[in-house]
């Protein structure tokens, strides 16, 4: 694979790991082919997005996001479809921009809008009865909506980070080791129970969580990134247990395991991008994340 740098998956905020992809099915020409928003991602060329412009062209494919026959519909569904990059004077349905999304109170939410430039309140929607089908929900365009809004909203996540696979061995060396959450916890309990030493790391924990998701600080340290987004990505996966999705988590530890990790990279390069300390490294940020949300995976009942 060449160089990623340029590259991203586009997931849903709605679910967290819902993913903007070609159509699966192999076909020997995309163009006019729909867009499809699939449950989980499979970390392939089809689900690598760039920007060119203010074109969004797939990797797969070489085409870009397209409005299918260029017109807005309010009765039937306004489908985004892949087509070849037209000139300037005629791409008016290939042009894309993003903004942030706020809530009531004005503050900043996960996720941003996608929206047309031919008329900016028409957004990128994932139709949220047809979320989660493992054949695909058709991707649309549909005016944006003030509040209830997380299936409009759309987390980037580079690929250097999407595609990296972690060594979580016990032995692996690593950048972090003076960030590492079990060291803490190894000097921790050398004067305290056990029970004691997971309740101080669980405090640990959360601090972080409030820091980075409820205060929304921006001055956060690698360290508090990566434990931040480890904690949010394990409290989403305990809120999940009461029904267990398969289409999420999988049906191994295995699969379990590698959704925890992406899930965790993409909420530390998202609590990144609101980070504004120049000491923070998103690829730093992103291990560490991985790392404690391996361990604490290790740590936790199967079933959470």
């Amino acid at each position: 694979m060449n160089s990623l740098k340029e590259w991203f998956l586009i997931q849903s905020v709605l679910d967290g790991s819902s993913t903007l992809s070609c159509d699966r099915t192999p076909l020997d020409d995309y163009t006019r082919s729909q867009v499809y928003v699939y449950p989980t991602p499979e970390y392939t060329d089809a689900e690598l997005w760039r920007w060119n412009g203010n074109y969004l062209q797939n990797k797969k494919s070489g085409l870009v996001l397209d409005i299918r026959k260029g017109r807005l519909r309010l009765i039937e569904d306004t489908e985004i479809c892949l087509f070849q990059a037209k000139s300037l004077d005629d791409a008016g349905n290939q042009q894309w921009g993003i903004r942030s999304s706020r809530d009531e109170y004005g503050r900043e939410t996960p996720g941003v809008f996608i929206y047309t430039l031919s008329n900016e309140e028409w957004v990128v929607d994932l139709n949220i009865h047809s979320a989660g089908s493992a054949n695909g929900a058709k991707l649309v365009l549909y005016p944006a909506k003030d509040f209830d809004n997380n299936n409009q909203l759309w987390a980037f996540t580079p690929a250097e980070i999407a595609l990296t696979t972690p060594d979580t061995s016990p032995t692996a060396n690593t950048e972090t080791n003076d960030d590492d959450i079990l060291a803490e916890t190894r000097r921790r309990s050398q004067s305290s129970t056990n029970s004691q030493s997971a309740e101080m790391t669980l405090e640990t924990l959360k601090e972080c969580h409030h820091k980075a998701y409820l205060e929304n600080d921006p001055h956060l340290s690698n360290r508090t990134i990566g434990m931040a987004a480890a904690y949010y990505t394990i409290m989403q996966w305990k809120l999940s247990a009461g029904k267990p999705d398969p289409a999420l988590f999988g049906n191994s530890i295995s699969n379990e395991l590698q959704w925890l990790q992406a899930f965790a990279a993409k909420q530390a390069s998202s609590l990144f991008d609101k980070s504004d300390t120049l000491s923070s490294d998103r690829s730093t940020a992103a291990k560490i994340a991985v790392k404690v949300v391996t361990q604490l995976h290790s740590q936790l009942p199967l079933t959470p």
